[in-house]
């Protein structure tokens, strides 16, 4: 491998340029056609996404609201929510001829002094809208290759909470 050195009076030393190139090597794989374009995993996370709204209308409305409000949480092999770092919130409002159905998923972490304390490290949302069984994503702030997976993780979490209150 080539010994790549900043010439004197550069204003990039090494490490800005490993950091450098490190980023742009990511930023291409983000890019790079793969998974995204599979046609069969697209219509997959459809389908879940589809089946997620299904589950979550199942749960109705709270009294005096006028959409249907859930949070659940991805992470843990147990049924013990504090011991899940990922935390869904699923809403439903009806519009027009459909439903708008946003996801919010929230990575936490834990606070080093008090391990019992988390709080929020990052949020991203999917917006989609819903009509019968048609899904259309709105807005998402993942990426195309990721909505599969992480649809399959919150309908497990949904199945999960679903499952814990029939006891």
């Amino acid at each position: 491998m080539a010994d790549i050195r900043a010439p004197e009076g550069w204003p990039l030393q090494e490490a800005e340029i490993s950091r450098t190139a490190g980023i742009i090597l990511f930023a291409l794989t983000l890019f790079t056609p793969g998974e995204a374009n599979d046609p069969a995993q697209e219509k997959n996370a459809f389908r879940l996404l589809a089946r997620i709204h299904a589950e979550v209308r199942e749960f109705g409305k709270r009294p005096g609201e006028d959409f249907i409000r859930q949070d659940f949480f991805i992470g843990g092999e147990d049924d013990d929510d504090t011991n899940k770092d990922i935390h869904v919130g699923i809403l439903i409002r009806s519009e027009g001829d459909g439903e708008t159905m946003s996801i919010q998923v929230t990575w936490l972490e834990r606070l080093k002094a008090d391990s019992k304390v988390k709080n929020a490290r990052e949020t991203k949302t999917l917006t989609c809208r819903v009509r019968r069984d048609d899904v259309r994503i709105l807005r998402s702030d993942f990426p195309p290759d990721r909505v599969g997976k992480l649809a399959e993780d919150i309908l497990k979490a949904v199945l999960d909470k679903k499952r814990l209150m029939k006891r």
